[in-house]
């Protein structure tokens, strides 16, 4: 297969009008664009995480400090992948209920608030 015949048809795997911000046990898989070697390499066996691997694993294990009713499972950080389980709790109160993943995801990596779709806040 060569050209637009070599992509795969992906399907979502997620169930139509179900609410993934309910408690629960959730297998997440984050996919390298191009599916390029980012996060390290693979040595005799052993995985070794370059600078955007590291990013990767702080941030995974940092979400716990930005929400409340989560816990982190197991996760696995392979050269152009990263899967890992998180438990979402019944929520502690108000607020505490994952956001929209692009302003999480701004907020943990730059530590600022964002504005969907605009970008880090001034």
């Amino acid at each position: 297969m060569n050209g637009e015949n070599n992509k795969r048809n992906r399907h979502s795997m997620r169930l139509k009008g179900y609410d993934y911000s309910e408690e629960g046990a959730y297998f997440v898989t984050i996919v390298a664009f191009n599916r390029e070697m980012l996060f390290g390499k693979v040595v005799e066996g052993e995985m070794l995480l370059n600078d955007f691997g590291e990013i990767i694993q702080f941030t995974w294990n940092d979400l716990i400090n930005h929400f409340q009713n989560i816990e982190l499972d197991e996760y696995v950080i392979m050269p152009n992948h990263f899967h890992g389980i998180i438990i979402i709790e019944t929520p502690a109160g108000v607020g505490s209920k994952p956001t929209s993943k692009e302003s999480n995801i701004c907020s943990v990596l730059t530590n600022e608030p964002s504005r969907a779709g605009h970008g880090p806040a001034p």
